[in-house]
């Protein structure tokens, strides 16, 4: 063997384990391609087939088909799914343009005819904040004039709690001499009839004296 032979043969076998070195770091490695699954909310993407032959695929959420949505590694089934979904975008984004043109016009119509109604909305605006103004100010005197009333009618209703008050202790005066006045009244009647029985007595006595000192002859 020559030695260019040699050389041949040590760079084959350096540049096998190099491509064995990179197929491991990336099978073990790699980033964590199932992580970024649920970052495409637009699509749904499963684990089909056996556990011989596990195959990956995905849809829309509508369960429409993803071209190249299938296939045993993930990151070619999300990569599918992210140029599914650019393409997707594109021809939104096409249509739009497409529409452009007549929304534009549609909208200058829109404005053309409603130009007329401007100089009415801002004159009627113009008149309500006037009329709401003026709404403002009269609330504000009446709720002034509403707390004057509340002021005098708590003034009001002060002076007949005090009444009340004043009203209840001469009642309770009254009574007390209605009562004093009863009370008069049941010594009065008492010395009446005091009274009578002393002058009954004294009647008595004038009589037994009148007999002890003026006797009748026999």
């Amino acid at each position: 063997m020559t030695k260019i032979a040699k050389i041949l043969v040590v760079f084959v076998a350096m540049a096998s384990l190099t491509f064995l070195g990179f197929a491991i770091t990336t099978t073990v490695g790699g980033p964590n391609w199932e992580d970024q699954i649920p970052a495409l909310v637009n699509y749904k993407i499963t684990l089909g087939g056996d556990s011989a032959n596990p195959v990956w695929q995905a849809v829309t959420v509508r369960d429409e088909p993803v071209n190249g949505g299938q296939n045993k590694v993930l990151a070619k089934v999300l990569i599918a799914c992210v140029e599914d979904q650019n393409r997707r975008d594109a021809e939104k984004l096409t249509r739009l343009n497409e529409r452009k043109p007549q929304l534009e016009e549609k909208l200058a119509q829109v404005k053309a005819s409603t130009a007329p109604d401007d100089a009415s909305l801002l004159g009627y605006s113009k008149y309500l904040r006037e009329h709401l103004d003026k709404t403002a100010k009269e609330i504000e005197a009446a709720t002034k004039q509403v707390v004057q009333k509340t002021d005098e009618v708590k003034k009001i209703e002060d002076e007949i709690a005090t009444r009340y008050r004043d009203v209840l202790r001469l009642e309770a005066q009254l009574r007390q001499t209605r009562g004093d006045q009863f009370l008069l009244t049941t010594i009065r009647q008492q010395l009446i009839d005091q009274i009578v029985q002393v002058d009954g007595l004294l009647s008595r006595a004038r009589e037994r004296n009148e007999q002890l000192y003026n006797p009748k002859p026999e």
